[in-house]
């Protein structure tokens, strides 16, 4: 390339070192600003709080401990093996190992390493010289929280929230996930430019198609077909392509297969509700032909027609400049766009199975986003080009400008940082210190935690406590059966009647869904509701329910609905339910003040002691404990 023989000062060495200084600031200074603004709490709480989405952590724990039978109550034993998302939290359970907690602030640093490393290689590839690129990566690494901002702006036909999901440092998507999926971006490109590809270039083409496939698998399907076409083109363009190549392809399918292995053993000894509870649904012939309309009306969209009519131009356009040295690179991005249009179609024609797949209209955009602004860099460059060629070079191959870049943002991310964590639940944090510092002084006599707030499970868990009296759903791989049982007999121990129990089980309308977070303790999508799906495909619910679940989109799975008839069955069971013999009380009961199950509840104070001094919790320990006072 034209650059390293004209105008590069930074070589390799020198551009690895800015990446990872810049790296290990943002890092550093990220965690610092935590640290000082809350200066009291345990890492623990940090770690919960600062890291998203704590979801994951049990199964890093689990995986760590090469544990695929998570059992945390002690009365229920799990029958199947847990489908752990291995390749997502592989790092992450690795390390755990040897340094527990501080394991996301050393992967943090590693990850955005990674992720600027990647893509200043994909900025060489586009014919941008060192400085250019390190600059230019790090402005696609801080362009999902400029555009947040375009919220503001109440530029209603995008939503920016979405493109967040580019890279961000929540865990592990798409903190891991994406890394996967960038990776396997450059990997095309260098497909796609070299004639003769190495054995080592098709691994690496392997490895990474199994990454994805097994962490995040809507990128798997937009790689994939963005490697068949560039397959389909070299066969084109080479007659003898095959015959050079058809040993490395092997090999590279060979690879994919056995890595993605362990995963699919997972699923298939796994427990079948569990697949129901993370949302996959059946695709029969009706509910493709509903999914196919509605992503063709979005296809044939007037957003969409314009978002492909000026990524479209601006392609043809860069195409016959005369001063744009990288055109194949320029292909790539076009078909990244124009492949995760694709990869819905595709998917939903060949899969008998289906969850959450919003995640594939969400990455159009993002990808669209993420193309365009690609493209407007390049489109920049050739005017910068016609301004003044060598004072552009030399300004931004200069030492003082690469650092005070680099100072002013880190500025802004940190502020950005900052105010987050300004609004974020001090109070609920404070409270969560408070708690932790009662778990310290008691250890050994807190054994067995009865709480219905998620975050508070996965404390517990991280303070190495194994026994919980209620578990979520999602944390374990116990099937409907174990959780309805489970649920119940935790509500019975609280005193809680069963027309209030009815009220906590019913149909809730929360801001642009229908949701319940205590349906979740006896499945997370189990009862999603939208007009392509339904519990059982039923119809049973109340008249303004009804109208409300047939208006909804195909895709919106994140919606929680129970029919009547299952109201009824669950009103039934639990009032001629005989309480478990088994059930051991709970040491500590934490409750959310002013939820319903505060409301409802009536903790028996001949047993237990509300302990004081918290805002947002209630806390309740066992007199007999001896730690009331």
């Amino acid at each position: 390339m034209t650059y390293t023989k004209e105008a590069e000062l930074f070589n390799d060495k020198k551009k690895n070192l800015y990446i990872i200084v810049f790296s290990f600031l943002i890092v550093f200074f990220k965690w610092l600003i935590s640290f000082y603004i809350f200066s009291n709490e345990s890492l623990v709480n940090k770690v919960i709080f600062d890291v998203k989405d704590y979801y994951y952590f049990s199964h890093i724990i689990n995986l760590s401990d090469l544990n695929f039978f998570p059992n945390y109550l002690q009365d229920v034993e799990p029958n199947k093996l847990m489908p752990i998302p291995i390749y997502s939290i592989l790092f992450h359970s690795l390390l755990y190992k040897f340094l527990g907690l501080y394991t996301f602030f050393l992967l943090e640093f590693i990850s955005l390493t990674i992720f600027l490393y990647i893509f200043t290689k994909i900025f060489n590839q586009l014919d941008f010289n060192n400085s250019s690129s390190i600059i230019l990566s790090i402005l696609i690494f801080i362009l999902p929280f400029i555009l947040v901002y375009g919220d503001n702006l109440k530029l209603n036909f995008i939503n920016f929230e979405i493109f967040k999901s580019l890279y961000s440092f929540r865990f592990p998507r798409p903190l891991i996930t994406s890394l996967y999926f960038f990776w396997g971006l450059y990997l095309a490109i260098k497909y796609f430019l070299n004639e003769n590809n190495s054995l080592k270039t098709y691994i690496y083409i392997g490895i990474c198609l199994s990454l994805c496939f097994v962490s995040f698998y809507y990128n798997f399907i937009n790689l994939l077909i963005l490697f068949f076409i560039i397959f389909l083109i070299k066969i084109f363009r080479k007659k003898n392509f095959l015959v050079n190549d058809v040993k490395k392809i092997i090999i590279s399918i060979i690879i994919f297969i056995v890595l993605i292995s362990p995963f699919l053993i997972l699923i298939f000894f796994s427990e079948k509700d569990y697949s129901i509870m993370i949302g996959v649904i059946e695709l029969n012939y009706e509910r493709k032909i509903t999914l196919l309309s509605y992503l063709f009306g979005k296809i044939l969209s007037l957003r969409f027609i314009m978002v492909f009519l000026v990524l479209s131009t601006m392609y043809f356009f860069l195409n016959k400049q005369k001063d744009v040295l990288c055109k194949k690179t320029l292909l790539i991005l076009y078909m990244l766009f124009l492949t995760s249009a694709i990869s819905p179609f595709f998917f939903i024609l060949i899969s008998p199975a289906v969850s959450e797949i919003y995640h594939f209209l969400n990455w159009i955009l993002i990808n669209a986003i993420f193309v365009f602004s690609i493209f407007l860099i390049i489109l920049f460059r050739l005017w910068f080009k016609k301004i003044n060629i060598k004072k552009i070079l030399k300004f931004q191959n200069n030492n003082s400008f690469i650092s005070v870049f680099f100072f002013l943002i880190l500025i802004l991310f940190q502020t950005n940082h900052y105010i987050i964590n300004q609004k974020d639940a001090h109070i609920l944090r404070t409270d969560f210190e408070i708690l932790q510092r009662l778990l310290n002084e008691n250890k050994e006599k807190l054994n067995v935690l009865l709480t219905f707030i998620p975050r508070g499970q996965i404390w517990w868990i991280l303070n190495d406590k194994t026994e919980l009296s209620t578990i979520e759903s999602s944390i374990s791989s116990l099937n409907f059966n174990q959780l309805e049982k489970s649920f119940i007999d935790n509500l019975k121990f609280l005193n809680i009647s069963t027309d209030n129990f009815q009220k906590i089980i019913s149909n809730k309308k929360e801001e642009w869904r229908y949701d319940n977070k205590y349906i979740k303790y006896l499945s997370y999508y189990k009862y999603q509701a939208n007009s392509l799906i339904t519990y059982k495909n039923s119809l049973d619910f109340d008249e303004s329910e009804k109208k409300y679940i047939l208006k909804s989109r195909p895709t919106k799975t994140q919606q929680i609905m129970i029919p009547n008839f299952d109201i009824k069955r669950l009103i039934n069971l639990y009032e001629n339910y005989e309480s478990n013999s088994k059930f051991n009380d709970p040491d500590i009961i934490i409750v959310q003040k002013n939820s319903l199950i505060d409301k409802f509840s009536k903790i028996n104070n001949k047993l237990y002691c509300q302990i004081k001094n918290f805002n947002f919790l209630k806390v309740y320990v066992k007199i007999k404990k001896g730690i009331c006072n």
